[in-house]
């Protein structure tokens, strides 16, 4: 299918770029006060960036996050010195890019960091355009498209607002809920909790390949249906590695007891794990 090739093509070409879990080697917790960061054995985030002598800090107030950086600085501001908590941008899934109006966006050489709102919790997201995972990866491996794992679903609204989520380091957090996606599988039903990202239904789902020739679990985006209708096509070629797929430091939200497929869905992405994870 050109439509799938095309799309994977994109993808690979979007993991090679700095705005990438391959290039994320560090999440970092803010917390309330003041929170130092760089190479000095104070600082309370070790940056492993070489050549910079020093870093900075950012204070967390009640409403907001402001940075402070040493006069004469070589690190690059590329958003903001000041933002409210509230503007920050919430990034759960396969985002690794920020906006500079809402954020405050540093940048040293290969590396870039920036503050995000990662499942309810302030974070700085620090990324290498060098890391060892970007040199290993060269393409994505994925099964032969098949129409065999392209299924119509029906979209119901949420009962709740928002559904609690574990993450794979064990982390609980509420997530916003969008709805729920029902879809027959192997002739069983499986109603399938879906958060929404951006103008998608997302789901994180696993299946019998994740014990041999998958990872463990994987993402899948959804169009919402339009017009009035409530059919969704679930549609597995389509479905991608989760982040922590691509390096130890991602922090994934695991599928529910519920988004176990009982069969093996050969379609999407295989493993692509990095040798050193």
């Amino acid at each position: 299918d050109a439509t799938i090739d095309q799309w994977y093509q994109q993808r690979t070409q979007s993991l090679k770029q700095l705005e990438s879990p391959l290039s994320l080697e560090g999440m970092f917790w803010l917390q309330p006060g003041e929170n130092t960061f760089g190479n000095n054995a104070s600082s309370k985030f070790k940056l492993p960036v070489k050549g910079l002598p020093d870093g900075g800090s950012y204070i967390v107030t009640n409403d907001s996050v402001i940075l402070q950086l040493p006069a004469n600085s070589p690190i690059k501001v590329l958003g903001q010195t000041s933002v409210a908590i509230k503007d920050i941008p919430k990034q759960d899934s396969l985002k690794y890019t920020s906006d500079k109006s809402k954020s405050i966006i540093l940048a040293y050489d290969t590396y870039k960091w920036f503050v995000t709102y990662n499942a309810g919790r302030l974070a700085v997201r620090f990324l290498n355009g060098n890391s060892q995972f970007q040199q290993q990866f060269s393409k994505l491996d994925i099964y032969p498209v098949s129409k065999k794992y392209v299924y119509e679903g029906k979209y119901y609204p949420p009962v709740n607002n928002s559904i609690l989520i574990k993450n794979v380091v064990g982390f609980t957090s509420q997530q916003s809920l969008a709805g729920y996606v029902e879809v027959t599988i192997d002739g069983r039903l499986y109603k399938l909790d879906a958060l929404k990202r951006d103008d998608k239904l997302f789901v994180v789902f696993s299946d019998s390949t994740g014990l041999e020739t998958s990872y463990p679990f994987k993402f899948l985006y959804l169009s919402a249906p339009a017009n009035g209708s409530n059919k969704v096509t679930v549609d597995f070629n389509y479905s991608t590695n989760p982040n922590c797929a691509f390096t130890p430091n991602a922090e994934c939200p695991l599928p529910t007891e519920n988004h176990i497929i009982q069969t093996y869905i050969y379609a999407g992405e295989k493993k692509n794990q990095p040798k050193s994870i």
